[in-house]
């Protein structure tokens, strides 16, 4: 039960640390690419959360998680500055907004429902 307040912070503490890196990391590389590299990068936390044989090891998987999904929300917005002129963009933001969030509260609830 000590470590029940690190599952949520695991993933905000890298997320919003690394809003800045990845949103320069953007401007220099392949926008398609590095957003898929981010995914892979979720997914692969979220694997390692999903498989944890114990509190320390799910930590980890939210904190890798947590560093991909930073920049899935990044490479979201940077996807919708590219492609949408600037009347539908407020639509898109104000709609993956929403989702981020109930995503990074839904996620641990979801995990602990399910075992």
């Amino acid at each position: 039960m000590d470590k029940l307040p690190w599952l949520g912070s695991a993933f905000v503490l890298p997320a919003a640390a690394l809003v800045l890196p990845w949103s320069k990391a953007y401007s220099f590389f392949n926008i398609k690419w590095l957003y898929i590299a981010h995914v892979v990068l979720f997914e692969a936390g979220s694997a390692i959360a999903g498989a944890a044989p114990n509190m320390d090891t799910l930590i980890v998987g939210r904190t890798v998680a947590g560093i991909g999904g930073c920049g899935m929300y990044i490479g979201g917005m940077v996807f919708f500055s590219v492609t949408t002129t600037s009347k539908e963009r407020p639509i898109y933001v104000s709609l993956i907004t929403p989702v981020w969030g109930l995503g990074t509260v839904l996620g641990p609830i979801v995990r602990f429902s399910s075992s």
